[in-house]
Parts: C-alpha cells; sequence; structure tokens
C-alpha cells in the first residue's frame, strides 16, 4: 500500500521505487541490480533513464486520471456550506472525498511536469 501527499512532492521514495521497477523492462532490472543502485529509485533527484521516467510519470498520470473519474459519480461541488442538511457522518464523508480529489488532483498535476520534464530536455 502506497500514500499520496498534499505537499509539493506527492509522491514518497516507496512509491517512486515502486512505479520505477513496475516500469522497468528485464535488461533495465538486470543493470540496476548489478550496478547496486537500488536505493537510488526511489530518490525523486536521481534519473533511471529517460524512457524510465516518461513511462512512471505517464503510468502515474493515468492512475490518478482514472481515480479521478470515479469521484465523477458523487455530487458535491468541493464546497461544504452552513446551511447543509448533512449527518455528521455524511459530512465528514464528504471532507473526505474533497480531500482526496484535491490530493489526486496535485499528484496528477506533479506527474504530468514531470513527463514534460522528460519530453522537453531530451535528457536524464
Amino acid at each position: 500500500m502506497f500514500s499520496l501527499y498534499c505537499g509539493d512532492q506527492p509522491v514518497d521514495s516507496k512509491l517512486l521505487a515502486f512505479l520505477r521497477i513496475f516500469n522497468m523492462n528485464e535488461e533495465q532490472l538486470k543493470q540496476i541490480s548489478e550496478e547496486g543502485c537500488l536505493e537510488k529509485l526511489g530518490d525523486l533527484e536521481s534519473d533511471v533513464s529517460q524512457e524510465l521516467e516518461q513511462k512512471v510519470w505517464s503510468f502515474l498520470e493515468t492512475r490518478c486520471s482514472l481515480l479521478l473519474r470515479s469521484y465523477q459519480n458523487f455530487e458535491d461541488n468541493g464546497k461544504i456550506s452552513d446551511g447543509d442538511t448533512l449527518s455528521d457522518n455524511a459530512r465528514l464523508c464528504l471532507q473526505l472525498r474533497i480531500c482526496e480529489k484535491s490530493i489526486l488532483q496535485r499528484t496528477l498535476e506533479f506527474a504530468k511536469s514531470k513527463k514534460e520534464k522528460y519530453n522537453i530536455n531530451g535528457s536524464a
């Protein structure tokens, strides 16, 4: 289980390492294990390869987009007004949904910006 966060870096090192390993081909896995650089897989400042970073951030972008689409079934406008007649439990559920959507949106934007970095620069 991995968590996303609401700060400037919504992806932690464990999730990043997982995403990189998940998106590696057999040759990349072999190379990284031979080099003994497994610890750099979780480092946001380290790039394994331009191709891999592109895959990682595209994968995360797609997953966040899919999760955000699942929230379209809920009717909320991102606000809770004082005039709502919601029960305490319903109000807490609504607050949770709003926070989850916000974190997913921030992570989606983060992944898009990282992906664009590897499209534009052409270097890793």
